[in-house]
């Protein structure tokens, strides 16, 4: 998220909308988490928070006022030189809903219910599905703490 534009928020008893959020991942600018909560010693609710007249009933409302954007970066492709590394899981999904995406641990036995994701089996010489959800899995254990 870029920003969130408080024109036409407004609070009773002189709260101001600015006390009502708060960045708890990222920064102005590269909000990674926003949370939108009313000062609990107030003694009021987001239910209370007008938007452009409106009472707020819906998330969509907030999320209206949100300016999201893209930041990317480009380079010639061959000045990249990527080490390979250990595949250390595989992914999976749910047969009920393909949707979800799990990983397990290389190695172990597929648990009931789950899938392989891809088709092609996972190699470690570079081609197939491999590489690709190696990197995927790797970035998620290290940003939470495990898979």
């Amino acid at each position: 998220m870029d920003d969130i534009d408080l024109t036409g928020w407004e609070l009773p008893d002189g709260i101001a909308p600015a006390e009502c959020i708060r960045i708890v991942r990222g920064e102005p600018g590269r909000i990674e988490r926003l949370v939108v909560e009313v000062p609990p010693e107030t003694g009021r609710s987001l239910s209370d928070l007008m938007i452009g007249g409106v009472p707020l009933r819906w998330g969509g409302q907030i999320a209206e006022c949100i300016t999201v954007k893209l930041v990317g970066g480009a380079t010639d492709l061959r000045t990249v030189s990527n080490d390979r590394i250990e595949c250390v899981g595989q992914a999976c999904v749910l047969r009920s809903d393909t949707r979800l995406l799990r990983a397990i641990d290389i190695g172990t036995n597929i648990p009931p219910g789950l899938m392989p994701a891809f088709s092609e089996p996972h190699s470690h010489d570079g081609r197939g599905a491999g590489p690709a959800v190696v990197a995927t899995l790797n970035y998620s254990r290290r940003a939470h703490g495990g898979i």
